[in-house]
């Protein structure tokens, strides 16, 4: 056999249908779970044929007669991977013998394909060949799903006869899907690499870590589609593996490793990644770049303050990184000018200083071409000689950045976020001085933002119609248009029902799917206040607050939270709607701490005279959400008064939502069915515990936190997690049930319940075996 005949073969086995697939179980530390799942899946089915298949070291396989290296991707257009020359060298040296085959698969979980290479030695090793090491020393393998050739390689022949497009099965999708999904809820939590595997970073493209070639190509496209919104819904699941999540982790590692040492308070901001969908009235606009920033926290966002940002320019086909200044920044641009005149001899010195191919920007647009540092730093204080004027004018914007070519932006990609965090840190004295006014080195551990982005961030990922809020929510369409029905009535309402029923949740997610921008109305505002029994009325609305000055004890007005929001709306066009959710809002004295706010829920449009002597007019596009916990004894501190202010809608445990959610790919690796929870609430009924205090079915939908740049998404319900669940959430709730009903504990009314939603772990056979550390140990 030759390596042209074991391809044929291998292609022919992978190719089988009606396979059954054996997943591995899943690591709930960062353990590559889907890079175990998609090794496994070809190595299940070539062994599916009856022939021996053997680990030999890594990913080299011996396969009957012939030696397999097996290598997976899931990063979208295509199969990726960083490739050590050493692992092609040892598969050269074994080749002597055996004939092999380089197999390289790309898995398209959303569309449930394999796409499947198996690739001679020979026409591998004579194209890899041509492939240059990047600054790590390894090689970049790409196969173009759309040419069936190498890029980066000289030698790129037509793969096509090599290749074959494969369905995967219901459990091959099953376990990819709960695989990646478990991943990403380790990544959340930031546990540390533990695998000690040897191939256990073979799979660098199972990351969305670095930048990589498919970012370029983003990037490149993204001009071409800034009012293309079609063409943005095909691409969400590429921006975010390509760009969105290696911007977020460039942005954590920055801000962890480098602003943290400058400023704790600057490192704190939030909201710093861009966003691509612009505020247009709804019209669809994308912007045609990506970046984020750090910036004063005193300001009320990145684009009105002075910024240490990195960029990517599709157009200009350049990134670049550095201090900026966003729009409307005068105070800003006027400080760093007066540090500059008032140290200038230090402040030259300074910029001799600066890293190689550092450039200064002295305008408000792209248009004048920035030049050298060093001639910046021979022009300060210098004046023309007809006009007399200051060779830097006052009032100019300066930026000073690095830049270097798109394209090079996988090459760099390793150290990129070291590269970054040392410029910054030289640049640092200039942000420090444009928020300050004092030049300091002390401290030190434009290209400018496009003027027509708006102050006003969309959120693009917010659901736009009431089928996505469905999909994301699980909730049903119907009981999704009685909330919009009831918000667009009253423009208040309260969601009330027992933990676990997704009140907050659900209040949330609406929240963004009401206020974002559509054809009707522009992106508004929304905002979570979380009520508890401390807050008085000079926490919420406005009071009296205490300072020192100059040694003296001083009194003078503060805003609330409430009002400070209130006020932070004013930014925003007139046609936005904004939505304030007030969570456990029976946890205060709500009707004291409400104060004029429990008239002018009844009576918008009205001003009225606040305890300070302004007036106050409640804005009309305002709407409220609450909710309120309905197996909480505070229920009695809502008066009647505010109870009619509000439209009441009941959140009971839904098992149709559970077992919509479920049935979600990879959500539901233990098994578990909604009729035990069902069951679970029947024993709490026999005992005459009403629906509105029974266990909620949103305890057994677990999903990831979640951010500013970074939506909550589903986690799988493992068995271990299953456990948790049921061991610290549901059987505590139970006992102070029936504590409440019947001044006791049930203890057979617990183990019941215990034993109905724990069944699926016992009745599985296939199931392997759990280790808890959280059991407790056999009496």
């Amino acid at each position: 056999m030759n390596s042209d005949e074991l391809s044929a073969k291998a292609l022919t086995q992978i190719s089988a249908t009606g396979l059954e697939f054996d997943a591995p179980p899943l690591g709930e530390k960062l353990k590559r779970n889907a890079g175990k799942v998609m090794k496994e899946i070809p190595l299940q089915r070539l062994q599916a044929g009856g022939e021996p298949l053997n680990q030999q070291r890594g990913s080299r396989y011996q396969w009957g007669e012939g030696i397999i290296l097996n290598r997976n991707s899931r990063v979208g257009g295509g199969f990726w991977t960083n490739m050590p020359p050493s692992q092609l060298e040892d598969l050269r040296q074994v080749t002597a013998d055996h004939p092999a085959i380089f197999l390289f698969c790309y898995y398209e979980i959303t569309d449930g394909k394999l796409h499947v290479w198996a690739i001679p030695d020979e026409v591998a090793f004579r194209s890899l060949a041509t492939v240059q090491e990047n600054q790590s020393g390894v090689k970049t393998v790409f196969i173009d799903l759309r040419t069936q050739r190498f890029s980066y390689a000289s030698d790129a022949p037509d793969l096509t006869s090599y290749y074959r497009e494969i369905n995967l099965s219901d459990a091959e999708i099953e376990a990819l899907a709960a695989s990646v999904k478990q991943d990403a809820a380790a990544k959340e939590l930031a546990v540390s690499q533990s695998d000690d595997e040897e191939d256990s970073l073979d799979d660098e493209s199972l990351d969305s870590e670095r930048y990589n070639q498919q970012t370029v190509d983003y990037l490149l496209e993204l001009p071409e589609h800034t009012t293309d919104g079609e063409w943005h819904v095909a691409n969400k699941e590429r921006f975010e593996l390509v760009l969105r999540d290696p911007t977020n982790h460039l942005l954590e590692a920055l801000r962890e490793d480098c602003i943290s040492r400058l400023d704790p308070a600057v490192a704190g901001t939030t909201h710093n990644v861009s966003k691509l969908k612009k505020n247009d009235f709804g019209r669809g606009g994308y912007n045609d770049h990506y970046w984020a920033a750090f910036f004063d926290p005193n300001a009320k966002s990145k684009i009105k303050s002075c910024q240490l940002f990195f960029r990517m320019l599709g157009n200009q086909r350049h990134f670049n990184y550095g201090f900026a200044f966003g729009n409307d920044c005068d105070v800003y641009i006027a400080n760093l000018h007066a540090a500059i005149a008032g140290n200038r001899p230090a402040v030259q010195e300074y910029l001799l200083s600066a890293p190689d191919g550092t450039v200064v920007g002295l305008d408000a647009s792209d248009d004048r071409l920035p030049i050298d540092v060093r001639v910046f730093a021979a022009q300060i204080g210098e004046a023309d000689s007809e006009s007399g004027q200051p060779t830097i004018s006052p009032s100019a914007p300066i930026s000073i950045i690095r830049q270097f070519a798109l394209e090079e932006l996988p090459r760099l990609a390793e150290t990129l976020a070291n590269d970054i965090g040392e410029f910054f840190r030289w640049a640092w004295p200039f942000f420090d001085a444009a928020r300050t006014g004092v030049w300091s080195t002390g401290s030190r551990g434009r290209v400018v933002i496009d003027e027509d982005e708006s102050e006003i961030e969309v959120d693009e990922d917010a659901p736009r119609t009431l089928q996505q809020l469905s999909e994301l929510s699980a909730l049903s369409i119907n009981r999704l248009q009685e909330i919009e029905d009831a918000l667009l009535t009253k423009q208040q309402v309260i969601l009330t029902g027992p933990p676990g029923t997704s009140k907050t949740y659900i209040a949330q997610l609406f929240a963004r799917y009401f206020a974002a921008d559509r054809e009707t109305n522009s992106q508004g505002d929304h905002t979570t206040l979380y009520m508890h029994a401390n807050w008085a009325y000079e926490d919420f609305f406005e009071g009296i607050k205490p300072f020192t000055a100059d040694g003296v004890l001083k009194f003078e007005p503060k805003l609330g939270c409430f009002l400070e929001w209130i006020e932070s709306l004013r930014s925003f066009r007139p046609n936005a709607r904004h939505v304030l959710v007030m969570d456990e809002i029976n946890r205060c004295d709500t009707a004291a701490v409400l104060g004029e706010l429990l008239q002018l829920l009844e009576y918008r449009g009205r001003a009225v005279r606040l305890l300070s002597g302004r007036m106050f007019r409640f804005p009309s596009n305002v709407y409220i959400i609450g909710t309120m916990n309905s197996a909480d004894r505070s229920i009695g501190r809502m008066d009647l008064a505010l109870r009619r202010r509000f439209l009441w809608l009941d959140l009971v445990p839904d098992y149709d939502i559970l077992r919509t959610w479920l049935k979600r790919p990879g959500n539901n690796p233990a098994r578990f069915s909604c009729d035990a929870l069902r069951s679970c609430n029947q024993l709490l009924q026999d005992r005459g515990i009403a629906p509105e205090q029974q266990v909620g079915h949103a305890l057994f939908m677990v999903q990831t936190f979640g951010n500013e740049t970074q939506a909550s998404e589903d986690k799988p319900l493992i068995p271990q997690a299953l456990k948790r669940i049921v061991r610290f959430s549901v059987l505590p709730y139970v006992k102070e049930l029936c504590v409440m009903q019947f001044g006791r504990v049930d203890a057979s009314l617990v183990s019941q319940i215990e034993q109905v939603l724990l069944e699926c772990l016992t009745e599985n056979p296939d199931q392997p075996a759990i280790t808890d550390p959280l059991s407790e140990p056999d009496a």
